[in-house]
Order: structure tokens, then sequence, then C-alpha cells
């Protein structure tokens, strides 16, 4: 990225003291993603709910009375991460201490099972790439356009990560419900449970959008108190009322093809949106500047949640349980 010394020092800062919690996160993935199975969606919310209170006490602290500054923010995040994994093995022992006799290394080593497991998570890892490609991007391209824009873009993907926060929590519950009721063989209670997954989802969008209408600005003040983003961030905030409405398709179907192993899908459709990225962007980035990063992303997003649409309804016809 093309940015100033200042910003890739913060970075590198940043980078280099977050890099240290990557065990911690990606064994509450595993251990979240274990609860979620077992149609727990309490102890991910507890496990959540406590990181984000831990990393504010810490970063404040280290922040304000210790005078670390962005050395202080880094060290928050790892800490509360560290926390986060000790709290989910703790809860793990409280309620499943009895399931430790059922656990085998002989099973997790069978050959079988380890291909489709891992033909599954190559599947993920694309679409997971490819999501992270394009929200790189994102900052990528706000970098290049000075540091008011990158700002600004800083901003509006907070607003957007708010609303994916709640929507991932239907996200959740659609991908432990298609799963146990394909795993059960009872279509009539799958698709009842993505009907109603749905009805949230849509309200969800319309409660956000009238929300940033809003109070867009507001928020933005809370995050940041730098005039100058927020005054730039008026002319692109149309964008922001968007997001929800486009975006809350692709979460849900996230949630519920992984529930249901429809994994070619979710890649197959993050290809076909990415492409939509990319492609709108360095199209119109020379006439419409920051706007065609926008105009981009929320097309990324439909088209995401279009694709998935399509594909999940052209697969459920077929047959239910996706092998």
């Amino acid at each position: 990225m093309d940015t100033t010394p200042d910003i890739q020092a913060y970075a590198l800062t940043y980078f280099n003291i977050c890099i240290i919690g990557a065990p911690a996160v990606l064994g509450m993935y595993g251990i979240k993603g274990w609860f979620i199975g077992m149609q727990n969606s309490i102890f991910p919310m507890i496990i959540a709910i406590s990181i984000n209170v831990i990393n504010i006490i810490c970063s404040l602290l280290l922040v304000f009375v210790f005078k670390m500054d962005i050395v202080g923010v880094a060290l928050g995040t790892v800490i509360s991460q560290y926390c986060g994994i000790i709290i989910a093995i703790a809860l793990w022992f409280l309620r499943y201490r009895e399931l430790k006799q059922y656990a085998s290394i002989k099973k997790c080593l069978e050959v079988a099972k380890l291909k489709r497991y891992f033909s599954i998570n190559a599947g993920i890892f694309i679409r997971t790439l490819c999501l992270s490609a394009v929200t790189s991007f994102v900052t990528f391209a706000g970098a290049k356009q000075g540091e008011v824009l990158l700002a600004v873009n800083t901003l509006m993907m907070q607003l957007f990560n708010f609303f994916s926060y709640f929507t991932d929590g239907f996200a959740y519950a659609g991908e432990a419900l298609t799963g146990k009721y394909i795993g059960a063989g009872d279509e009539q209670m799958m698709h009842k449970s993505i009907r109603k997954i749905f009805y949230w989802g849509i309200s969800l969008a319309l409660i956000f959008t009238v929300l940033y209408a809003g109070y867009a600005n507001q928020i933005m003040g809370i995050i940041t108190d730098k005039q100058e983003a927020l005054n730039a961030a008026k002319d692109f905030t149309v964008w922001v009322l968007i997001i929800p409405i486009t975006g809350f398709l692709a979460f849900l179907w996230d949630g519920i093809m992984v529930g249901a192993t429809m994994i070619k899908g979710m890649v197959y459709a993050m290809l076909v949106a990415a492409g939509v990225f990319f492609g709108l962007y360095f199209a119109f980035i020379d006439t419409l500047g920051n706007h065609a990063l926008w105009l981009a992303f929320v097309s990324y997003l439909s088209a995401r949640g279009l694709t998935q649409t399509f594909f999940f309804r052209y697969r459920s016809k077929r047959k239910l349980v996706i092998r």
C-alpha cells in the first residue's frame, strides 16, 4: 500500500504486536465453531462480549493512563484475545467436560473424513481470500487518495462492520439450524427456518437503513473527533444507507450454505462478486473518484447475495443432503 511514512510506521507497529495473538484467535475460531455446531449460541456471545469489554478496558488504560499510544491499543487487543481463549476453554469444561471420553485422535485422522474436512476448508479459504482481498483493497484505495479519504473509508467500513456484527448472529443461527435439519433429513423444517432467518434479516437491514439515515454522522463522530474526516465523509454517507439492503443476503446465505456444506456455491458467488468489485472500480475510478470504490463495494455485496440465492435454489431442488 502506498502510504505515508507515519501511517506505515503505525501500521507495522500495530501488526507486529497483534500477530502475537494469532494462536489465540485461531483457537477461538475452532471452539466457537464447535459451540455453534452444538446449537449453543450463548457461549460464543459470552466470549465475544468478554473480548470486546476486555479490549476496551485494556486499551483505555494502556493509552490514556500509561501513555502507550498505538502500542497500547495493540497490546489491549492481544491481551483480550488470550483472555478470550481462556474463557472459551473454561466454558467448554464447564458445560461439556463429560464429552472428553468421546475424543479420539484415531478418529480425527481417518483419511476419508479428513479429505472431506479439508475440501470444505479449502473452499472456505478461497472464499475468505477473495473477501479479504476486497475489504483490504478498500483500505488500499483510500491510502492512495490521501489521509483524509483513507480516514473516510475507514469510518464507513466501521459502519459496515457494525451492521455485519448484528447480521452475523442470524448467519450463525442459519448455519446451526440448516446443518441440524439437513442432518435430520427434515427438508420442511430447513426451509421454514431459512424463511424466518430471512424475515429477521430483512427487518434488521431496514432498521439499520433508518438508523444510518438519521444518525450516520453522529455515529462517525463517536468513532473519531477529526472534523476534516467527518466533513469529507458527508459526501459518501449515501453509500452507507445502501449497504444494509445490498449486504444482508450475502451474510445470511454464508451461514446457511456453510450449514448445508454448499461450499462450491459460496466460492462461485465470491469469485463472481470479487470480479464485479474490481471490474467496476477500475472502470469508474478515473471518473467517479472515491465514489467508484463504494459503487463497486455495494455491487459486490449484491452480486454475492444474488448469486448465492440462485445457487441454493438450484441445488435444493436437486437434493436435500449435500455430499
